[in-house]
């Protein structure tokens, strides 16, 4: 499955543009690395339901990643801690089972795992 985006660098702005036409800009406060992990958590939520494949239900998720940097170049992440915490799952064993089998399938996590040593919890919300 192809994907693709348009990317567009000036003096003034810099975004990049998805075939549909939806626009996401980098600024003072985002950048490639934020895009990186927001594209992480995506990824895996996603296919975190296709694992699931409804057999838990839950009120929601949320997922919080953390990267650090190394400070030797190429500067790739050297540490990435994924937090997913559950509220009112049917069952949070097989949730949290769910999660560390997700993160063999996961292709954006298995392709950040061949230059970042990856830390995986799994919570449940009170």
């Amino acid at each position: 499955m192809s994907r693709e985006i348009f990317a567009h660098f000036d003096d003034k702005s810099r975004s990049f543009k998805s075939k549909e036409g939806i626009t996401n800009y980098f600024d003072s406060t985002t950048g490639p690395y934020e895009y990186l992990l927001g594209a992480l958590s995506g990824c895996y939520y996603s296919t975190l339901t296709d694992v699931l494949k409804g057999s838990v239900t839950y009120d929601y998720c949320n997922i919080h990643v953390e990267g650090e940097k190394r400070a030797e170049t190429p500067t790739t992440l050297e540490r990435t801690r994924m937090t997913i915490c559950v509220k009112n799952p049917s069952s949070f064993e097989a949730f949290k089972n769910a999660c560390i089998e997700t993160s063999n399938y996961c292709s954006i996590y298995q392709t950040i795992a061949k230059v970042s040593k990856m830390e995986l919890i799994v919570c449940q919300e009170e």
